[in-house]
C-alpha cells in the first residue's frame, strides 16, 4: 500500500513538473509576442522581427505571425532606403524604395522619393530639396520691338531691373550661345501725354490731363522646353512687380527648431524683416505636378545667408512634412 502511494506521488510530481514547464514555456512565448508588438510600435523593426521569430518557434501554428514578420521586412527596407539616401547613395536608396513599394504599394510619398533619387543621380540640383543656393537664373533678353523711339528705353529699364535684383544673370541677344534658362521678349507701345490749354489771365497755359504711357507686351518662355510662362502687357513702372510675380523669390528650409524655421534663398533675392513666404508641397503624379499650399512663414531676422522665420500658419503641417522629407517649396 505504501509502495503504491509512493508511485502515485511520483506520478503527480512528474505531472506537476510537466505542467509547470508547459506554463513557463507558454508564459515565455507570450512574452516574445508582447515584446515584438512593443518594438514594432516603436519602429524597431529588426528587433521586432527577432521576437516574432522567437514566438513562431514556440508556437509554429500561430496565426498572423508570418504577416507581421513580412511587415517588419517591408519597413526595414524603408529604413534602409532612408539611411542610404542620407548617405547620398542614391542608386541603392532608389532600389530599396522600389522594393518597399512592392511590399507596400499604397504607401504615400514613395514615388516622390524615387523621383528625388533620379534627380540626384542625374545631378539635377535645381530642385527645392537639393538647390544650389548660389546659382543665378540665366535670362536671355531679346531685342524689343515696337515703338522705335521708346523700345530702347523699355529694354534698358527691363535689363536694369533684372540686373539689380541679384538673382539673375542677364544675357543680351548677341550672346545667346551662352546657355540660358528663359527667353524674354517685348513689344513696346507708346501713348503720348494729353494736354489741354487753360487760360490764366491773358495767357494760355498747357496742362497735362493724361500722362504718357509706355507699355510692354512681354513674352517669357522656357528656353529648354519652349513653354510659355507669361504673356502679359505691363506699364513700364510696373515691370518690377511683374518680374516678382513671374519669378518669385524661392527658398529652401534648412532647419526647423521649435517654433522657428531657418531658410536660405535659392539664387539670392531681396528679403526683408516682416516679409511673408508661402510654403508649398509639390508632388508629381503621372508626369504632372501638383502644388499645394500648406502654410506661411514670416521673416523675423536675417543673419547672412540664413533667414530666420516664425510660423504664421500651418506650423504642424510644415514641421511634419519637413521631417518626412517632403518636396517643399518656399516662395515670396
Amino acid at each position: 500500500m505504501q509502495v503504491k502511494t509512493m508511485k502515485t506521488t511520483r506520478k503527480l510530481s512528474i505531472l506537476l513538473i510537466l505542467l509547470f514547464s508547459v506554463t513557463m514555456a507558454y508564459s515565455q512565448c507570450e512574452t516574445y509576442l508582447q515584446k515584438a508588438n512593443t518594438l514594432f510600435a516603436e519602429k524597431k523593426y529588426e528587433d521586432a522581427k527577432r521576437q516574432y521569430l522567437n514566438y513562431k518557434e514556440c508556437k509554429p501554428n500561430a496565426q498572423g505571425i508570418d504577416g507581421k514578420i513580412a511587415e517588419c521586412d517591408c519597413e526595414i527596407r524603408l529604413q534602409e532606403a532612408e539611411t542610404l539616401f542620407s548617405q547620398k547613395k542614391y542608386a541603392d536608396a532608389k532600389s530599396q524604395y522600389s522594393n518597399y513599394k512592392k511590399c507596400n504599394p499604397n504607401a504615400k510619398g514613395i514615388d516622390e522619393k524615387i523621383a528625388e533619387c533620379d534627380r540626384s543621380l542625374r545631378g539635377d540640383n535645381n530642385t527645392p530639396n537639393a538647390p544650389d543656393p548660389k546659382r543665378k537664373i540665366a535670362i536671355g533678353i531679346r531685342s524689343f520691338t515696337g515703338d522705335v523711339n521708346k523700345r530702347g528705353i523699355a529694354e534698358t529699364k527691363t535689363t536694369e531691373i533684372f540686373t539689380s535684383d541679384g538673382r539673375f544673370n542677364v544675357i543680351k541677344d548677341q550672346k545667346f550661345q551662352i546657355d540660358v534658362d528663359y527667353f524674354i521678349g517685348g513689344n513696346v507701345t507708346y501713348t503720348p501725354a494729353k494736354t489741354t490749354n487753360t487760360k490764366v489771365g491773358n495767357q494760355s497755359i498747357p496742362i497735362t490731363t493724361t500722362p504718357e504711357v509706355i507699355s510692354i507686351a512681354f513674352s517669357i518662355s522656357d528656353a529648354k522646353t519652349g513653354q510659355i510662362l507669361a504673356n502679359q502687357t505691363v506699364k513700364i513702372n510696373d515691370i518690377d512687380d511683374f518680374i516678382s510675380t513671374v519669378f518669385p523669390i524661392k527658398c529652401s528650409i534648412k532647419n526647423i527648431s521649435g517654433k522657428e524655421a531657418e531658410i536660405v534663398t535659392i539664387g539670392g533675392g531681396k528679403v526683408y524683416k516682416g516679409d511673408v513666404f508661402n510654403v508649398y508641397e509639390v508632388k508629381t503624379d503621372g508626369g504632372y505636378t501638383r502644388k499645394n499650399k500648406i502654410g506661411e512663414l514670416k521673416v523675423t531676422a536675417i543673419e547672412g545667408d540664413f533667414i530666420k522665420c516664425k510660423f504664421k500658419d500651418g506650423e504642424n503641417t510644415i514641421t511634419s512634412k519637413f521631417k518626412a522629407r517632403a518636396n517643399l517649396v518656399v516662395e515670396k
